[in-house]
């Protein structure tokens, strides 16, 4: 929701586990890249490396690790855009 908020077209899943279905109505978008992130703990830098798996299935796939703490609702649209910028393709 963030990501909206701050004009990026995002799609947030609930916990830490994205599913089929959810990599299907991203799909449906015709993407050519897929950036993800999810909050900066241990759970999300690990949801980070599993959901990545999942997604180069069907997109090229760039990993945002968020530092300690951080959570992407607490985030404006700059320092997302910033730490998009410093990504990595996976």
């Amino acid at each position: 929701m963030r990501e909206r908020q701050e004009g990026l077209d995002g799609v947030g899943c609930l916990k830490s586990d994205l599913s089929d279905e959810q990599v299907l109505l991203i799909s449906r978008k015709a993407p050519k890249e897929v950036v993800m992130f999810f909050d900066g703990d241990r759970a999300g830098w690990s949801a980070t490396d599993k959901n990545a798996a999942k997604l180069r299935r069907v997109f090229r796939v760039r990993k945002c690790f968020l530092p300690p703490g951080v959570d992407p609702k607490n985030m404006d649209g700059n320092e997302m855009r910033n730490l998009i910028k410093r990504s990595k393709l996976v």
